[in-house]
């Protein structure tokens, strides 16, 4: 049995409770998240910020227009049409282009010649739109069955379609043209009126040509987006202006088809011929 203590002694303090955790202790779960620690509460608020922008956006996304898009941007990534995860994906080969001459026995191939001549118009309705007369189209299928025999027309093939044309001739000893360029909008980034470019550039070179002309129709009393996305994309590729004339005055034939006042831009390139490697 232990000695009993003294009468004397001081008694042993109590050791004061933490009345702020026992009552953070106590309290409910809502009351304790009010009095969270300052980082706590900045992440809830980006939390709640967050949560906000997805249900603005999944607002946005029911609209049938902005949904069709974004399952277009998906599958352009590769990523599910609709969320989720996608497993396994399987990166399809790039569609190569097979570009060449037409020989003259198409010329007499009716389903080839009305494709051509159906892709050419519809590209050139698009291009040109405000500047011919309603009805006047870029070609025909007597014209384009002549140019065939004539060997002056190209086209581009894609899983054996014809997705692009371009016309090739001759106007003197050192300069060649081409013109009637059109590739399919539906396969646009194939490459397809580059390929076509340059497919006529060494077709050229090959016959002794040191010079490319292309025309191009432009409206005189205003701007034509196509024909200014045209102007830019020669101009990258090496094109310079060479000269201006009014249609009226070098083709006075098509004169009554316009439907605005136009002018034709020459541009020309001069080539340079490509030495394989030895």
């Amino acid at each position: 049995m232990g000695a009993p203590a003294s009468r004397g002694a001081a008694p042993r303090a109590r050791a004061q409770p933490d009345v702020a955790a026992e009552r953070l202790r106590r309290a409910p779960a809502a009351r304790r998240h009010r009095i969270a620690p300052r980082d706590a509460l900045r992440r809830r608020a980006g939390t709640v910020l967050l949560r906000r922008f997805r249900e603005r956006g999944t607002a946005a996304h029911r609209h049938p227009a902005v949904r069709a898009r974004v399952s277009d941007a998906r599958a352009a990534r590769g990523r599910p049409a609709s969320g989720g995860t996608l497993r396994c994906v399987t990166a399809s080969p790039p569609t190569a282009l097979s570009v060449g001459v037409e020989p003259a026995a198409s010329a007499d191939d009716a389903a080839l010649v009305s494709a051509v001549v159906q892709l050419v118009n519809e590209v050139y309705e698009v291009a040109e739109a405000g500047l011919w007369v309603t009805g006047a189209r870029r070609t025909s299928r007597n014209e384009l069955a002549e140019l065939i025999r004539e060997g002056q027309i190209v086209t581009a093939r894609s899983d054996d379609r014809i997705v692009g044309a371009v016309r090739v001739q001759h106007l003197d000893g050192e300069t060649a043209e081409f013109g009637m360029l059109a590739a399919d909008p539906a396969r646009r980034g194939l490459g397809i009126g580059r390929a076509l470019v340059a497919f006529a550039e060494a077709w050229a070179i090959e016959r002794g040509f040191v010079e490319m002309q292309l025309e191009v129709l432009v409206p005189v009393a205003w701007r034509h987006p196509s024909k200014e996305f045209l102007r830019a994309w020669y101009t990258r590729i090496g094109y310079r202006e060479a000269r201006t004339g009014h249609l009226a005055e070098l083709y006075p034939e098509l004169a009554p088809m316009l439907a605005t006042e136009c002018d034709l831009v020459v541009y020309r390139k001069a080539l340079t011929p490509q030495h394989p490697e030895s």
